[in-house]
């Protein structure tokens, strides 16, 4: 089963930042969470401070984080192609890891507010 993560400490920026230390971890790194399930949480990031996925996914956006460069693809992509990655994380990791293949798109439309 593949966790969809590499389980290493990033650095995310201040915008991300907590100012906690904790362990190896500095007050704005954090280490990668498995992506699993995703689809099936109600609130994103660390802290909990978003409901929806492209939301989490700008938050990301930071002086110093080391996924600025990923956001800019991801806003590079066209609006199909990122409904597309969403759509992944929200409906096939949600039932891939449930054992269940199912359509959600109802339950994730807040999830989903591309376009």
């Amino acid at each position: 089963m593949n966790l969809f993560s590499d389980l290493l400490l990033h650095h995310m920026g201040k915008g991300l930042g907590d100012g906690i230390t904790q362990g190896s971890a500095g007050p704005d790194e954090f280490r990668t969470a498995p992506l699993w399930g995703v689809g099936q949480r109600i609130f994103f990031l660390h802290d909990g401070r978003t409901t929806n996925l492209v939301a989490a996914i700008e938050a990301h956006r930071s002086r110093g984080s080391e996924a600025n460069q990923v956001i800019r693809r991801f806003n590079r992509l066209s609006t199909k192609q990122q409904q597309d990655v969403i759509n992944f994380l929200a409906l096939a990791l949600a039932s891939l890891f449930s054992g269940e293949v199912y359509e959600r798109r109802n339950e994730m439309e807040d999830l989903l507010p591309i376009g």
